[in-house]
């Protein structure tokens, strides 16, 4: 869950980053590109504006008059290819006028177009009259009355443009906003449901959890054990079958060296003998059980006759009776069948012995 919601929050995060990215570019290709033109055009009729000023009192340079018009021809030529936003089929111009339409400011459009219209008339009466024989005052006066209408006309249309720029950061904030609501939505709804499957996980695991710490506690406090069942391969599961084991082998430990010890107690004639009235029927249940654990795939079914009780040492009678049936389990091949005895019976699983207490 955590690694899902991590994955969507990078993809919504590198979307937006994306976008961010495309409207920087858009803004510095379309936006930006067209108020530096608009900047060097007005530049250039002001100094056309300039020259025909001076022309009055003085002979003109027409060569570099014409130059400045010339600039102001390739911009304008420009803007109607590349930025113009109505009649204009380029990628950046679909584009910006579907953000007009979304915005309720199509009119920007057909401001532009008016604006763009201005300039280009003003610019033609400018070249006509640079193209004109008899060049003299009157005529540079009126060329300067047309650079004052050209500058009048490409301010118009740098307004226009400063409106554009509050539609597309008005669009790029809108689309900002867009893209943090959804990383929030994804954030919460990935908290939420981490936190829905990790209770689901806890109510799963931790019983589990606590009667495998609660039998490892009994264990240690009264060295009793009680099987513990848990099922699957996981690591819970592991770890109870892993405590069984190693229950099942220091049971047996400890019986082999009572053994050892009351063979060498046997051995220097020192063996401890306590006789007392001893269930004979509870002895053998009781270590039945306790080598049917010792013995994985091993099962006893004791049938003995309650209320017998024997006068003998019951630690040397138990661990007489864990000796007989450890051994006839290690010996008899599983799936055959024990020779009988009278009295106590004891079958593991797969045969049956009887022995006498």
């Amino acid at each position: 869950m955590q690694v899902a919601t991590a994955a969507v929050l990078l993809a919504v995060a590198f979307g937006g980053y994306g976008r961010l990215a495309s409207d920087l570019a858009f803004l510095h290709r379309y936006v930006l590109a067209r108020i530096e033109g608009i900047s060097d055009a007005m530049e250039e009729a002001a100094q056309l504006k300039f020259a025909a000023e001076a022309a009055r009192n003085t002979p003109p340079d027409l060569h570099e008059m014409k130059g400045w018009a010339r600039d102001v021809r390739h911009f304008l030529d420009r803007y109607r290819t590349e930025w113009a936003v109505a009649g204009n089929t380029s990628e950046d111009a679909l584009r910006f006028h579907a953000t007009l339409e979304r915005s309720n400011r199509g009119g920007l459009a057909a401001e532009e177009t008016a604006a763009m219209n201005d300039v280009g008339s003003s610019l033609e009466r400018v070249e006509a009259k640079l193209a004109s024989p008899g060049f003299n005052g009157q005529v540079a006066a009126s060329i300067e009355n047309d650079a004052r209408d050209l500058r009048t006309a490409l301010r118009r249309l740098l307004r226009v443009q400063v409106a554009f720029i509050d539609v597309e950061n008005a669009a790029t904030e809108g689309r900002s906003r867009e893209t943090y609501r959804w990383m929030s939505v994804v954030g919460l709804l990935g908290l939420f449901g981490s936190l829905a499957l990790g209770l689901q996980v806890h109510q799963a695991i931790a019983p589990r959890i606590r009667r495998l710490v609660q039998e490892v506690q009994r264990f240690k406090e009264l060295g009793v054990h009680q099987r513990v069942l848990e099922e699957g391969r996981d690591e819970i599961a592991i770890l109870a079958n892993a405590l069984d084991v190693v229950r099942s082998h220091a049971s047996r430990l400890g019986r082999l060296i009572d053994d050892l010890l009351l063979a060498a107690s046997t051995r220097s004639g020192a063996l401890p003998f306590r006789p007392q009235s001893v269930d004979a029927a509870c002895v053998a249940v009781k270590v039945a059980a306790e080598v049917a654990v010792t013995m994985p795939g091993r099962s006893f079914d004791v049938d003995v006759a309650r209320g017998g009780r024997l006068l003998a040492d019951e630690h040397l009678l138990t661990q007489a009776v864990w000796t007989l049936l450890t051994y006839a389990a290690a010996i008899v091949p599983r799936g055959r069948p024990c020779p009988r005895r009278q009295s106590v019976r004891t079958e593991p699983h797969g045969c049956s012995a009887d022995a006498g207490p």
